[in-house]
């Protein structure tokens, strides 16, 4: 049995194909882009202007910043505030695996339109321990690499001769730190495929797909940095704006600021849209899946997200996921790899951004 697998795209390639998906339907997409990323951003704005509202920035001993955290505290117990809170502690997940089949579904060709926005909450549970579970983890590796590594910092910065070193010694950690939470980057795209597939074995099939290729990854984000930072600025603006407003009441300020947070929501979502679906390429590309539907039919039907589960070969379990020597490739069964040539990208246009002819590889 053969099937497609494209190992060796280069990240130029990876975007040229994000490019090509995304032409044309950059307005269909954007509409549940934007809500999920309004959903995402939206709570943590409220937050961080509650902070800076607060006076923290104007502390200048610890009574003032006693008086601060005082007032944080008596706007936390808030109905407001908890809801929100609560809110994004439930339904980040969620939208985080809507945004991964959103990308997902451009890349194969599938309908896309607002609903899919909340498609992720069609596997709710399994999304939040996704997200669950890469926090802890995430959490956990600050803690063997960050924390350690602020600790050196703190110490040799007393000296003038060492501080060099721990400035090193702390970089390193970060960059190791970064490094390892990468590798559970395409955990959402995995469950998005996989609907019954448990939290735990997304994210270990995950690793296992990032093995060796991390660094790589890695380098695709960061070329992404330049549009990610064009894109915040009116949404920083329009932060910096709301504070000012709020001190000194001026109205016209704020109504500045909510303009500027409105156009830095839309082109926050513009650049994550292309990001995530740069992703969904190098996923596609890692996993050689660039065609079979996930575990959510595009029309929502329950015949056809019946007839998807069913089409859905469940990934290897834990024990073979974890293995050094497990292969990429026999993920898929046999069911995935005559799948592969139904739908999704023209396997033409992988090819010539690939500049070879595609090649089919053998089982292993």
């Amino acid at each position: 049995m053969q099937y497609y697998q494209v190992p060796d795209l280069k990240n130029n390639d990876i975007r040229r194909l994000a490019r090509r998906s995304l032409s044309g339907k950059w307005t269909k997409a954007m509409i549940p882009m934007l809500i999920i990323t309004v959903a995402l951003l939206l709570p943590a704005l409220i937050q961080y202007q509650d902070l800076l509202s607060s006076g923290v920035l104007d502390a200048d001993n610890m009574q003032d910043l006693q008086n601060v955290i005082d007032r944080l505290e008596s706007r936390e117990s808030g109905f407001l505030y908890s809801v929100l809170s609560l809110f994004s502690f439930l339904c980040t997940g969620a939208f985080s695996l809507a945004a991964a089949a959103l990308s997902v579904r451009i890349l194969r060709k599938e309908p896309v339109g607002p609903k899919t926005a909340f498609i992720g909450f069609r596997q709710f549970f399994q999304a939040f321990l996704v997200d669950l579970l890469t926090s802890l983890f995430s959490i956990f590796w600050s803690l063997i690499t960050i924390l350690p590594g602020t600790l050196v910092l703190l110490y040799c910065s007393r000296s003038a001769a060492l501080s060099l070193i721990g400035f090193i010694v702390f970089i390193a950690a970060v960059i190791g730190y970064i490094f390892l939470i990468l590798r559970y980057s395409l955990s959402f795209f995995i469950a998005q495929d996989n609907g019954r597939l448990p939290a735990l074995h997304a994210i270990r099939y995950s690793v296992t797909l990032m093995r060796g290729r991390t660094g790589k990854f890695f380098a695709l984000q960061f070329s992404f940095i330049g549009w990610i930072l064009l894109a915040s600025i009116p949404l920083g603006a329009g932060t910096m704006f709301l504070n000012v407003s709020s001190q000194s009441g001026s109205v016209l300020l704020r109504f500045i600021a909510v303009c500027l947070i409105l156009i830095g929501l839309v082109t926050v979502a513009m650049v994550q849209l292309y990001l995530n679906t740069a992703d969904a390429v190098f996923y596609s590309a890692v996993s050689g899946n660039f065609g079979i539907a996930g575990s959510d039919s595009p029309s929502g039907g329950e015949d056809e997200e019946k007839k998807s589960e069913e089409e859905t070969p469940p990934l290897p379990p834990a024990s073979e996921t974890d293995s050094a020597e497990a292969p990429v490739e026999d993920a898929g069964s046999d069911a995935l790899r005559e799948q592969n040539d139904s739908v999704g990208i023209d396997r033409e246009d992988v090819a010539e951004d690939n500049g070879n002819s595609t090649e089919s590889t053998e089982d292993a």
